[in-house]
């Protein structure tokens, strides 16, 4: 594509569900919109938890950005970390070098929050990236080699049990995947351990799980899940993680070599260095969308 002196140039950071569609809508208009992502594909966010169970494989959910924008030549796209952005001079700083704008959407996404509790956040799997569904995955799967040989039956234990942090739709939806792997795949893979000693917990802060969700539904779901063998636990809080032992704000404790944090999440640290309000359509040429799934 041609970029003329007079065209004007949008700038579209992250390429999630908004900044996709936000590079599509403005095909066509005369703009050169020139789409930044940290990787060069689109990532359905919404299924890594059938990677992390191995339902699907990394390439059924990430979809390669220059295909999908083959039939766009209006829309450029740049594989690059964005540092951070200049307002004043409208431009954005990335490790591939400066880029300037005329108009720009951040389309972010969000990060896990781990509510400044740094022990968890070094020791649970989240599911944000494809890579971290694929190590999730993996380590799933080494627990229960690790697990054939422990002599210590309360460290098989440990291994065979798998604690899910939030009950919103990440959480639940792994938890039941996790389930039915193994149930239907992994107990017949590893038939000399006992799998009808695997654990899974699923521990959510609020009386109900699906907080969003109608409460037959809410309902639903636990039923679904504790059919599956899934132990629910509602009004439950994490207070501390040390290695393998989780402490709960009730004072009990679960002994879980696996776990997964989907309590929610935050928006990006580069939005906290902006000088302009979240919602901030009243700043000249700037738009945030944030996509928190």
């Amino acid at each position: 594509m041609t970029v003329t002196n007079d065209q004007k140039r949008v700038v579209v950071v992250g390429a999630g569900f908004g900044g996709l569609n936000a590079a599509k809508r403005l095909s066509g208009h005369g703009l050169d919109v020139l789409l930044v992502d940290r990787n060069n594909y689109h990532l359905f966010v919404p299924l890594l938890y059938q990677v992390a169970t191995g339902n699907l494989g990394e390439e059924e959910i990430a979809g390669p950005l220059r295909q999908i924008f083959r039939s766009h030549p209006d829309v450029r796209f740049l594989r690059a970390n964005v540092q951070q952005v200049d307002l004043k001079r409208r431009q954005i700083v990335t490790d591939a070098g400066p880029i300037d704008y005329d108009y720009l959407v951040l389309a972010l996404g969000s990060v896990t929050n781990y509510f400044g509790n740094s022990a968890i956040q070094q020791q649970a799997y989240d599911f944000k990236a494809l890579d971290d569904a694929v190590a999730l995955r993996s380590h799933i799967l080494n627990m229960f080699e690790r697990a054939t040989h422990a002599a210590d039956p309360q460290q098989q234990q440990a291994l065979m049990t798998f604690l899910i942090v939030g009950g919103g739709p990440t959480g639940v939806e792994f938890a039941g995947a996790l389930a039915e792997l193994v149930r239907h795949t992994l107990g017949r893979d590893y038939a000399e351990l006992p799998m009808h000693q695997v654990k899974i917990y699923l521990v959510e802060g609020q009386p109900h799980l699906l907080a969003p969700f109608p409460d037959r539904l809410r309902r639903y779901a636990q039923r679904r899940l504790e059919r599956l063998g899934v132990e629910v636990r509602l009004k439950t809080l994490v207070s501390a993680v040390e290695g393998e032992q989780v402490q709960l704000k009730d004072g009990t404790g679960i002994r879980a070599a696996t776990l997964v944090w989907a309590a929610g999440v935050q928006a990006p640290p580069l939005i906290e260095t902006l000088d302009a309000p979240n919602s901030a359509p009243a700043h000249a040429n700037l738009r945030i969308t944030q996509n928190q799934l």
